[in-house]
């Protein structure tokens, strides 16, 4: 069923129950096994749901929550806890306490469907169709025999492609042709450098394409998720789980190309292929060479800003897919862009007024929980009144002896709902006693002591990798861009996250006072609310 056809479906069945329907909420194009985290229609779901005022949810089925078990269970709790009810539109209302159990049956569901699916392209392919999407030089047929032919306008991009990196060009140096063309990419876009040569041992990429030469190919990477991040992770496939069928009608480029493209590209992946196992292990390529690396962005196109020569930064972007992509040209030494910015993080953190203004931060954020804290205290003893009262009420009927099987249940239902809500409260005043004020000389210490921690990285050209760190914790990112008047040439504003440092990590958690922590994630700053004035340049 699509979105809307769900939405119609859940619509009636609330209706149906005599409810009103306040708001609807859906996530496009997302899998049941992405992180609920990740989900922004959940999200705001209960962000509505938090605020109050709604007393039941309605799914098309219980799988729509997601089929990740372990996600689903969390969630349960959380729904429960608020007491909102929950029904599907195919099975009415469901005890939250039985979703963890029907979501591990979805999860199962979901990974049967999975291995279905690939079994099912797995046999399109030997069968001669391509069961994969469409690759750019191609477009769709209905055919009983084979489901693509050749795109001639699309085709004559592929073979000037193959022509002019077999000729010498580089990706780079063709996508920035194609670019200042105006000719649009298969995404419909602009080119990339990577779109052309793609990678070498997961052979992606348009040079690295077989359809070009007559083979349709399914299965050359397998795909899963991290169950931390939720993101997809594509890695190589094994060789006996590749299909290959050949298809003469589809082929593109002649063989003799083909074949010196292919050598090409071998002779240049050995040439630029890291030799030492340290540096091509996981943690080798994803430490931090350089005290900024991975936090500068271009302000012109919303790229990052890399190493693109010896030792400078210069856009991502440009370099990848031309000046028609980017104009911003200008490049910096890395060493220069790193004094700039760790003499202003000095000028403009390492100061008594700004841990003053953190502290206050802190304060009102506190503040405000409290006066949200005391509203949510009266509800709980307001509906603690209200169910001594049902029970009071029902206890009269049942000595006049008006009593039944069904009263008895409602006054222990009534009972049970008490006990929640006396142990609630219990536990609200517990935490209120266990929990000190913050004062404000103990958070500006937490800041100095933090900072100094920062400084001592900064000074030790030794330390780059926990300096990038620490640095990320703090600093959001570093936007640059061209500009005549300003030092060197290039105009640098930094946006900066305090609390993300205060609260990085259980070493740091140790210079907290009690109850603070909960609290200074919330705070953020750009550059402006500390550092004067707002868009700077260093």
């Amino acid at each position: 069923m699509s979105v809307q056809d769900q939405l119609s479906h859940c619509r009636g069945a609330a209706d149906r129950a005599g409810f009103e329907v306040v708001e609807t909420y859906c996530d496009h194009a997302s899998s049941g096994r992405t992180l609920l985290r990740s989900r922004p229609g959940i999200l705001q779901m209960k962000d509505h749901i938090a605020r109050g005022g709604v007393d039941a949810l309605f799914v098309e089925g219980l799988e729509r929550i997601g089929r990740r078990a372990a996600d689903v269970v969390t969630t349960a709790d959380w729904f429960e806890h608020r007491q909102v009810d929950l029904y599907s539109a195919n099975a009415g209302r469901v005890d939250w306490k039985m979703v963890p159990f029907y979501a591990g049956i979805a999860d199962i569901q979901a990974r049967e469907i999975g291995e279905k699916t690939r079994r099912g392209q797995a046999g399109t392919t030997a069968r001669g169709r391509v069961a994969a999407g469409v690759a750019y030089g191609y477009r769709v047929v209905h055919d009983k025999d084979l489901n693509r032919e050749i795109d001639p306008q699309q085709a004559k991009v592929v073979r000037r492609v193959f022509e002019e990196y077999a000729a010498g060009l580089s990706p780079r140096a063709i996508a920035a042709r194609l670019n200042a063309e105006g000719v649009l990419s298969p995404r419909g876009g602009q080119w990339n450098d990577s779109t052309i040569r793609g990678n070498a041992k997961k052979r992606d990429g348009m040079l690295r394409n077989e359809a070009y030469i007559g083979v349709i190919v399914y299965g050359r990477n397998q795909f899963t998720r991290d169950p931390d991040t939720g993101n997809r992770i594509s890695r190589p496939a094994d060789d006996d789980r590749i299909v290959h069928r050949e298809r003469p009608e589809l082929q593109i480029i002649g063989d003799d190309l083909w074949n010196e493209v292919q050598n090409r590209l071998e002779a240049t992946y050995k040439r630029h292929a890291k030799a030492e196992p340290d540096r091509r292990s996981l943690n080798g390529a994803h430490r931090a060479k350089y005290l900024l690396a991975r936090l500068i962005t271009c302000d012109c196109c919303g790229a990052g800003y890399t190493i693109v020569g010896k030792e400078r930064y210069g856009c991502y972007g440009r370099k990848t897919r031309g000046a028609s992509a980017c104009s911003n040209s200008k490049t910096i030494s890395r060493f220069r862009l790193e004094e700039r910015v760790v003499a202003r993080l000095r000028q403009g953190l390492l100061t008594p007024e700004l841990a003053t203004h953190f502290a206050a931060e802190v304060q009102r954020f506190w503040q405000n929980e409290e006066a949200e804290a005391r509203q949510q205290d009266q509800s709980l003893e307001a509906d603690l009144a209200k169910v001594k009262k049902a029970i009071e009420r029902l206890l009269d009927l049942l000595e006049s002896d008006a009593g039944s099987d069904a009263l008895l249940g409602r006054l222990r239902a009534k009972e049970e709902e008490a006990r929640r809500l006396e142990a609630a409260i219990a536990a609200r005043d517990a935490e209120a006693l266990s929990t000190t004020s913050l004062d404000p000389g103990d958070l500006e210490a937490v800041y100095e002591r933090l900072l100094r921690r920062l400084n001592s990285f900064l000074s030790a050209p030794e330390q780059v990798v926990l300096a990038n760190e620490l640095l990320g914790d703090l600093i959001a990112e570093i936007r640059v861009r061209p500009d005549e008047v300003a030092r060197d040439g290039l105009a640098v504003e930094i946006h900066g996250d305090l609390a993300r440092m205060v609260c990085a990590g259980s070493e740091y958690e140790k210079g907290a006072p009690q109850g603070a922590l909960p609290y200074l994630s919330q705070i953020s700053v750009v550059a402006g609310a500390g550092f004067e004035p707002a868009t700077f340049r260093l």
